[in-house]
């Protein structure tokens, strides 16, 4: 059971929505639930998704000499993605990541998210073409959903300045942050929940915020 729609992505493939039935563990505030933003993706998909937040994580690394949490996130990705399409290895998005995946999970991510295999509920694929897949799920509390928009946001600019493909991951920018908002606790004034720098959504000016359950339009999201 949904409480807000769920919104396609058709430039990457990729399912999202709010869902307020099944509340994920929270940090901030830390001790709570909160409804959970939710990705459902083909396996190419998390994998490109994973690859995206791999090379975000090696810049972020490169120039502030610190390690960050998203490495996590990029390997469960990838695993999943495997898991989900075993026999395809030959699949450019689903490749070693810059570091080979470690041989076992990560008890500790540091990031709060849940990432599974989800084969009951298959999901709509282009590759190969017309065919149903086993969807990679990831669930996250609104403000990691927002963090990630926002590296997601950074990595289409660069990708842009570079000639690398990305601009096919603005609206899941955008609608990742409309879901964040959607899904935040009402009068969250979190700083992950300011606008997107490069590809702001329609109307708004870069920086602003929604307080939780209002709703912003923009570049693919709707509720």
């Amino acid at each position: 059971m949904l409480t807000v729609a769920a919104t396609w992505l058709e430039t990457v493939e990729a399912e999202l929505y709010v869902d307020r039935v099944h509340l994920i563990r929270a940090g901030l505030p830390p001790g709570t639930v909160l409804p959970a933003v939710t990705v459902r993706m083909p396996p190419y998909t998390a994998g490109g998704l994973a690859h995206l937040v791999d090379d975000w994580n090696t810049i972020f690394a490169i120039m502030s000499g610190c390690a960050s949490p998203w490495l996590a996130m990029a390997q469960a990705l990838l695993r999943a993605g495997r898991e989900a399409l075993p026999l395809a290895r030959d699949v450019p998005e689903l490749v070693d990541l810059a570091l080979p995946l470690p041989d076992g999970g990560d008890d500790e991510p540091g990031l709060e998210f849940e990432v599974a295999v989800d084969r009951r509920q298959l999901i709509q694929a282009e590759y190969p073409a017309g065919t149903l897949l086993p969807a990679v799920v990831v669930r996250m509390p609104p403000y990691v959903a927002a963090m990630l928009a926002h590296i997601v946001d950074q990595w289409a600019a660069i990708g842009g300045m570079l000639g690398a493909p990305g601009a096919e991951w603005v609206p899941a920018a955008q609608a990742l942050l409309t879901a964040a908002r959607v899904a935040a606790p009402a009068g969250a004034a979190s700083g992950e929940l300011g606008d997107l720098v490069h590809h702001p959504l329609a109307g708004e000016r870069p920086g602003g915020i929604v307080a939780g359950g209002g709703m912003v339009t923009g570049g693919g999201g709707d509720a």
